[in-house]
């Protein structure tokens, strides 16, 4: 019996020593290169409203004439702005986005602030 308690005594102290569930959140600046900017003008494609981050696609038009898929990374900031809510964001509208690229060479950025059509800004500073 003296073991059996000794043994749940060690595995209450485990419990209470390990860290739970912890969090990973990755840097930006290991993904994404804030001295290579990009701005680009396209058309919105598709919205995903997830969290702890969204994304939004675009089409954009190259220089040689063709189209590329760009996918950027949609700042938490943005949604706490109510980007999701008031409507500024559809699917098929002209957006121009200024972002930070991504290290590895893909067509991906982290956005600093959405241009729209009538001149409206959404930036990380909270300027709309």
């Amino acid at each position: 019996m003296k073991t059996l308690a000794i043994a749940f005594a060690v595995v209450c102290g485990l419990f209470l020593v390990s860290p739970g569930p912890v969090q990973a959140h990755h840097s930006v600046a290991a993904e994404f290169d804030a001295n290579h900017l990009v701005t680009v003008t396209g058309t919105l494609t598709r919205i995903e409203w997830i969290l702890p981050h969204s994304w939004i696609n675009m089409d954009v038009k190259a220089e040689d004439g063709t189209t590329k898929q760009w996918s950027f990374l949609f700042p938490t900031e943005f949604r706490r702005q109510g980007a999701a809510v008031k409507g500024y964001l559809k699917v098929g509208g002209t957006l121009t986005v200024t972002a930070m690229v991504a290290r590895n060479g893909e067509l991906k950025g982290f956005i600093g602030f959405v241009q729209f059509p009538d001149g409206r800004k959404l930036s990380m500073a909270g300027q709309l």
